[in-house]
């Protein structure tokens, strides 16, 4: 609602929605999101790996490792916001029309046709794409730098708070951004109409470069322990796998009695 331009505290703007709506305000859309979040981040997190392994990268920290997760990290992104981007497009209107999720795709399609569900598509990529590069390459530098990680294998601990530190620098660096594309995708593409870097400027021109901003506070409580949590689960995880499928191969390759 922030970054729809509604004025007020953080704390203001909770109370008001569940005032309104009820406790189930707080969750309007959230079906919606779900189904794009998982899809979006199996494909990402996928890609990024399939990526990584094509390239030189490894868990030996050198002046190129930034470079190579930065591109696998941002090719990764594209990808999964490509393939559920309609998904999103959805998600808004149904946050700003309260219709259902069926009624707001029929809306979309209706009003302007399939390429409706891809409106704020640049700004989305320019925001997300670098948010998850940053994100990716911060948490993989903070868990195998020899200065941040000291030891062979980081403690969970040290995981997720590398996760928390990446999730508030990829989120502020990247915020103006998603601001603009919720705009674009909540006014139907309007202000889209003379390019999303001219809608940018517009917005600063009409309520100024802390518009941009609005709703950021919000947004932390949600990106830091979100990204967070997805290093404290997803290095695991890859990690056994990784482990698994090597002793796999080792145990396939061995000769046999």
């Amino acid at each position: 609602m922030a970054q729809m331009g509604a004025t007020g505290g953080t704390w203001s703007l909770f109370r008001g929605v569940v005032a309104r709506e009820g406790w189930r305000g707080l969750f309007v859309g959230n079906l919606a999101h779900c189904v794009r979040v998982f899809p979006c981040g199996a494909i990402t997190c996928t890609a990024y790996g399939r990526l990584l392994a094509m390239t030189d990268a490894d868990d030996e920290f050198d002046a190129y490792e930034p470079l190579w997760r930065l591109g696998c990290g941002a090719a990764a992104a594209f990808l999964g916001n490509i393939c559920t981007f309609p998904i999103d497009v959805v998600r808004a209107r149904v946050i700003e029309s309260s219709l259902s999720v069926r009624s707001a795709a029929r809306g979309l399609l209706a009003a302007g046709g399939p390429s409706s569900f891809f409106v704020g598509l640049a700004p989305t990529l320019g925001a997300i794409v670098p948010f998850v590069a940053v994100q990716n390459t911060a948490i993989d530098i903070g868990r195998t730098h020899p200065l941040l990680a000291p030891d062979s294998e980081p403690s969970y601990g040290r995981i997720v708070c590398v996760g928390a530190a990446a999730g508030l620098a990829a989120q502020t660096a990247t915020y103006p951004l998603d601001v603009l594309r919720r705009r674009l995708q909540a006014e139907g593409g309007a202000v889209g109409d003379v390019g999303w870097v001219a809608a940018l400027r517009s917005i600063v021109r009409r309520e100024g470069v802390g518009s941009l901003f609005a709703g950021i506070v919000p947004t932390y409580l949600k990106a830091v322990p979100t990204v967070a949590v997805i290093a404290g689960v997803t290095i695991p995880i890859t990690g056994y796998f990784r482990r698994l499928n090597a002793a796999n191969h080792k145990t396939a390759a061995a000769p046999g009695p």
